[in-house]
């Protein structure tokens, strides 16, 4: 339980069992293995135009899934489209 921690340490804290990132600019940065070095289970990444998700398998690699593990009832497809529309708002 992280309630009233100041700054995250990972050699005590748990990772977070979900990461969502919004992303809209190139970067060069290797996000994907920050991510798994920090053991987080599951990543959620939007560019903009794509939403895409992963589930970090036993090797450390990052496999698409198109179905949360966190929240089984949120899939890519029922929520990309709400994303892309939010810009019309």
């Amino acid at each position: 339980q992280l309630h009233g921690v100041k700054e995250w340490d990972a050699t005590i804290h748990p990772a977070p069992d979900l990461a969502v990132e919004i992303d809209v600019s190139r970067s060069w940065i290797d996000r994907r293995g920050i991510y798994s070095s920090l053991g987080v289970d599951e990543l959620w990444q939007f560019d903009g135009r794509q939403l895409v998700a992963f589930a970090l398998d036993v090797t450390g690699k990052y496999e698409p899934i198109s179905e949360s593990l966190a929240f089984p009832f949120l899939t890519v497809n029922r929520l990309q489209p709400f994303l892309l529309n939010a810009d019309d708002e």
